[in-house]
């Protein structure tokens, strides 16, 4: 816990100085500098230095003014602005750092920098038919969109290897290891990533946010030290949610909007992170072999059998289904102890004026080594056209610029985010900041999570079943083999990537 203290403060204050420059009228958008933070929002480690990984682009690349195009989806929570703002002084610290990076890229290589916003359905409308016959002149450089809706392109033979971009350094960390460990095909390929040219992982991370007043008022332990004394277990966790629960008074209806509960949570929450609290994912992915996890493996069964016991039989617990509103409401309103979701919504609790805390998702058991949480799906995922790496120009150019973006965005915008997500801009107490340590720590970016395969269901989506179809579906074996096959056709087909 000391390492994760010790790469808080150190972010921290380099976000503390970023502030700090701004404030004393730094009017040069591309001047900028901050210390590096890697790409699962910690600092690199001690062993290395600023030169030792740096930007590694040739002197000399420009190119022309050419225009480079992204394609991005709009929508309240997966923002287009982290990638391009427009400056109108009316933005947020983080906008305005974003639109810098842009700036900066567009001076140091001679491009400028363009964005499309629309819809998911029409991201996929341009992928599955436009970018077909698409040409150099009018394709986009870079499209964002759904992770998986990134795989069915993928699947779909629309999208470029990003080991073709020769200026682009995956190995780096301002790229995410994880899901470039788990998104390699077989054949070495990438065809989809994610890292620092996106501020969104960390912020689609899920928590476990609870009300500090009723677990005063009952007596307890606050689950800040649990954590650290690495024993926030689901037992505990149960412990907690029925004590809280029968110290709560509640009208006894079992509504959502009226009664009190120890715990509420939606269908792609808390069911979507049982297998995360074991320390497993969906697929087990190996340089030379990417396979389902066997449904008997590592408590798999009796982690899932135990949470929807919880979940349904005891009656200390609310399912609020899609509902999101609902449920932040029982939080607000002191009528749920505890709400698992994703961590951006700090920011609107601590608007609310709410005492509340915010924790990793509880691990299975003590057997578990770390606190393992999902990065939502819904969260951007980054794909290029195939024709992008067909051009030798062309591919030179949207390698030099994602390389920038992801540079840039884990040198600048990164600090200016975290400074907005983890501080007391959005947190209630210096135990939430040290929290938020520990659930970057844990990200996941399971391969089996966003493959997307068809309309049958995704073997990932057996919390989601399980939780939103009721007691018919409440054995897990039972689900796991009615979507097995369905899942191993979906897997051939990315292992046939060449």
């Amino acid at each position: 816990m000391k390492s994760i203290l010790a790469r808080l403060v150190t972010l921290l204050l380099a976000a503390v100085m970023l502030l700090a420059l701004a404030a004393c009228g730094n009017s040069n958008p591309s001047s900028s500098e901050t210390t590096p933070v890697g790409s699962d929002g910690n600092l690199p480690s001690d062993s290395g230095s600023e030169e030792e990984e740096s930007l590694n682009i040739p002197e000399g690349m420009t190119f022309d003014n050419a225009e480079f195009r992204i394609l991005a989806r709009t929508g309240n929570d997966y923002l287009g602005n982290e990638l391009i703002y427009e400056d109108g002084g009316t933005g947020t610290a983080v906008d305005q750092e974003v639109f810098r990076r842009m700036v900066r890229i567009e001076e140091d290589y001679l491009v400028e920098m363009s964005i499309n916003l629309i819809g998911d359905a029409e991201i996929d409308t341009w992928m599955n038919v436009t970018s077909l016959s698409a040409g150099l002149n009018d394709t986009y450089h870079l499209v964002v969109n759904h992770g998986r809706n990134a795989t069915s392109y993928v699947l779909n033979g629309l999208t470029a290897d990003w080991n073709l971009l020769p200026y682009t350094n995956l190995d780096a960390s301002w790229w995410n290891q994880e899901a470039r460990e788990q998104w390699t095909a077989l054949s070495g390929s990438i065809y989809m990533m994610t890292g620092d040219i996106s501020y969104l992982s960390v912020g689609q991370a899920v928590g476990m946010f609870f009300n500090k007043t009723i677990i005063n008022n009952v007596g307890l332990t606050m689950p800040y030290e649990l954590v650290r004394n690495d024993e926030w277990t689901f037992e505990v966790f149960r412990e907690y949610v029925t004590a809280t629960d029968a110290n709560l008074n509640g009208d006894d209806s079992g509504n959502l909007a009226t009664d009190s509960f120890g715990y509420v949570t939606g269908w792609w929450r808390g069911p979507m992170n049982i297998i995360y609290s074991t320390d497993q994912r969906w697929l087990e992915v190996t340089p030379d072999e990417i396979g389902v996890i066997p449904s008997g493996a590592n408590n798999l069964v009796d982690a899932f059998d135990d949470y929807f016991d919880l979940l349904f039989d005891s009656g200390a617990c609310a399912m609020g289904g899609g509902d999101y509103n609902a449920m932040a409401k029982a939080l607000e309103e002191g009528r749920a102890t505890f709400y698992d979701e994703i961590v951006l919504q700090a920011r609107t609790f601590k608007q609310t004026g709410i005492d509340f805390g915010v924790v990793p998702m509880p691990k299975y058991d003590s057997s578990v080594e770390g606190y393992h949480t999902f990065v939502n799906a819904a969260t951007n995922t980054f794909v290029l056209p195939r024709i992008v790496t067909t051009d030798d120009a062309t591919c030179d150019m949207a390698s030099v610029v994602l390389e920038a973006m992801a540079y840039y965005g884990q040198k600048n915008v990164l600090p200016t985010y975290y400074e907005d997500i983890l501080t007391y801009n959005s947190m209630t107490d210096m135990d939430s900041v040290e929290m938020m340590g520990v659930i970057r720590e844990g990200l996941i970016y399971d391969l089996g999570y966003y493959l997307a395969i068809g309309a049958g269901g995704n073997i990932c989506d057996i919390g989601y079943i399980m939780a939103s179809e009721g007691a018919s579906h409440r054995n897990f074996v039972t689900v796991y083999d009615s979507l097995i096959s369905l899942t191993n056709s979906g897997l051939d087909d990315w292992l046939d990537l060449e």
